[in-house]
């Protein structure tokens, strides 16, 4: 392991090492995927307090790219980014802790993450508590707290919180059916995520909530 710095220094410099990282992770600018090169110039980051670049790190290695997957790693630049009060640290931990990643599944320090990331201010955080809530898993199944969340998340532009709320309007969980505000919600999204495009081209097919285009809705 690392050492991480407690302080972040040299914000843009670090800014520029994620960058450079995320280059060679996604292939940005005609450039090659590598998922090491990567991971090196995360770590940079994250070695020089970069709360950003830790999370970039702690990614990595959840998802076995770059390095062996390996959930204490991940736990561990998490938990440095979340003791300097980054919101979205404590919202990948809680789904940690959700899905059973590097140990039993725990509703209970879910809910607990989730809602110390909200106050943290982070918007992940805010979905993952409405995901929660629609559910029913360590909450009582609530639509309308889901409603809530979801809403205080696609303000931070979470395009999945954007599908969820197509449905819960589609259904008319949490809120008055309404298709033409499940068409709003879906279009948001559908750049972003399969799910509402598949959504979205239903409704226009079907012309609910919004006038029929058998040819789009096929789309």
């Amino acid at each position: 392991v690392g050492s991480v710095m407690g302080g972040d220094f040299h914000t843009s410099e670090n800014s520029a090492l994620v960058e450079i990282g995320r280059e060679a992770e996604f292939g940005l600018y005609n450039s090659k995927k590598d998922y090491a090169e990567a991971m090196k110039w995360y770590l940079k980051a994250a070695n020089r307090g970069s709360c950003e670049g830790m999370i970039a790190v702690a990614k990595l290695y959840l998802k076995g790219k770059g390095v062996k997957k390996d959930y204490v790693q991940a736990r561990y630049y998490l938990d440095s980014a979340a003791n300097k009060g980054n919101g979205d640290a404590l919202s990948i931990i809680g789904v940690m802790y959700f899905n059973g990643y590097g140990g039993p599944v725990d509703y209970n320090k879910a809910i607990e993450y989730f809602k110390k990331g909200i106050i943290a201010n982070s918007y992940s955080s805010a979905y993952d508590l409405g995901y929660a809530y629609e559910l029913g898993q360590g909450v009582s199944k609530n639509y309308d707290s889901a409603f809530l969340y979801y809403n205080k998340s696609v303000e931070g532009l979470i395009f999945i919180a954007m599908y969820r709320l197509g449905k819960l309007y589609e259904d008319g969980k949490g809120v008055k059916a309404d298709n033409a505000r499940a068409f709003y919600w879906f279009q948001k999204a559908a750049g972003n995520n399969v799910e509402a495009m598949s959504e979205k081209g239903i409704l226009m097919y079907e012309g609910k909530g919004v006038k029929a285009d058998h040819k789009k809705g096929l789309m």
